[in-house]
């Protein structure tokens, strides 16, 4: 008998004493002997096996709250190879593979195996990446929509553009609680810094939805956690989240009034790219504002860094040399000075650095850049400008 049809019997052996996802994942655990995690998109937990202790105890966490942790999440996504089938990536000194789970371009969630008992170099991939298209399939068809959806389900379909065309789109919407007349906002949380203390995971879920209290929608996808609101956010709830992303290392973009919904994927796009220019910069963990973006947004989208160049102030290219060559850090001294409005007081509490510091230090840019500073449109264009020229360095 051939590798192939062995394999094939394995799939209908193992299929045929399944009648549920905790039955499937239990007689798929012989042929991989290493723990098993099935998740939804929000790395809520399906099902697992066995339900024993494992070596690691992210994963040990993970089956008692009946989720993956959001460090978690921001380890694996930063390693997921998004181009394979599978990834094996490694979180606490212990190795997993992750297997994307969808069926019918939808998306459904993940299967996670820890390399435990068997070394994962000694397990048949392949083969396994068959099991887990039988599992998506049946994932698919145990677990179906039917005549509700899930608002968080229906959110990352949204985002992930799994609706090809509208009509789609409003049939699943009428299965959701998601009132489609009203004008919705939205916040783009980063979870690229997000730290945590131990067993303080919990603890932010319990700070975030005492935040929101059931008044948004929450998904996450990639390296982000993304909210929906049926309303604006009130000042109150910018500060409460400013507090939030400073306690937990976070930061975010709070969107503009969202008027179509089904062009829910481009908004989360632009937000994603926002929070990317953002980051190649010095960045605050804080709550921004997509409005105060919308004027260099034609540069983030620009795919080509290097023409970029093209719309950075020339003062700012006389200073970043004069940087490059003295080792100085004008550059960095002059953007905290403009965006907190010519404080020298605020400028020298986020630099760290006595104010007189950076009275000389503002004194030599003028020298420098022969400009007195006075002009405030202008050094809207300069802060514009070193924000540009940090994107277009970033990583080089």
């Amino acid at each position: 008998m051939s590798t192939k049809e062995n394999d094939i019997n394995k799939l209908l052996e193992i299929l045929s004493c399944s009648d549920s996802i905790d039955d499937l994942i239990k007689n798929i655990y012989p042929f991989i002997k290493n723990p098993i995690a099935l998740t939804d998109i929000n790395y809520y937990l399906i099902s697992y096996f066995p339900q024993l202790l494992t070596i690691d105890e992210t994963f040990n966490c993970a089956i008692s709250r009946g989720y993956w942790s959001l460090e978690f999440i921001s380890q694996v996504t930063k390693q997921l190879d998004n181009e394979k089938p599978y990834s094996i990536v490694k979180v606490n000194n212990n190795r997993r593979i992750m297997f994307p789970l969808s069926y019918n371009n939808i998306k459904l969630g993940y299967m996670a195996i820890l390399e435990q008992d068997t070394n994962l170099d000694n397990i048949d991939l392949n083969f396994v990446y068959t099991i887990s298209k039988l599992i998506a399939r049946e994932l698919f068809i145990l677990r179906p929509h039917q005549n509700t959806m899930d608002s968080q389900i229906f959110l990352f379909d949204l985002i992930s553009d799994t609706y090809t065309n509208r009509n789609l789109f409003l049939q699943n919407l009428k299965k959701t609680k998601i009132d489609y007349l009203k004008a919705h906002t939205s916040i783009l949380i980063s979870l690229k810094y997000f730290t945590l203390g131990k067993n303080k995971d919990s603890k932010f879920y319990n700070d975030l939805y005492e935040i929101i209290n059931k008044n948004a929608i929450l998904t996450t996808k990639d390296n982000y956690l993304y909210l929906l609101f049926d309303k604006e956010i009130n000042q109150n709830l910018f500060i409460e989240f400013n507090n939030l992303f400073a306690k937990y290392h976070l930061f975010g973009i709070y969107s503009s009034k969202i008027i179509d919904l089904y062009k829910l994927n481009v908004i989360y796009n632009i937000l994603t790219k926002i929070l990317n220019f953002i980051d190649n910069g010095k960045i605050e963990y804080k709550l921004y504002n997509e409005e105060d973006f919308k004027n260099i947004l034609y540069l983030i989208n620009t795919p080509d860094k290097d023409i970029l160049i093209n719309y950075v102030n020339e003062e700012i290219l006389i200073l970043y040399n004069y940087d490059k060559e003295n080792k100085t850090k004008y550059i960095e001294t002059l953007y905290f000075y403009l965006v907190n409005q010519k404080s020298i007081n605020e400028a020298g509490k986020q630099l760290f650095l006595h104010r007189n510091t950076i009275i000389y230090r503002i004194d030599k840019i003028k020298e420098i850049i022969n400009y007195n500073l006075d002009d405030n449109l202008k050094n809207i264009s300069l802060i514009n400008s070193i924000n540009v020229l940090n994107f277009i360095h970033h990583d080089k």
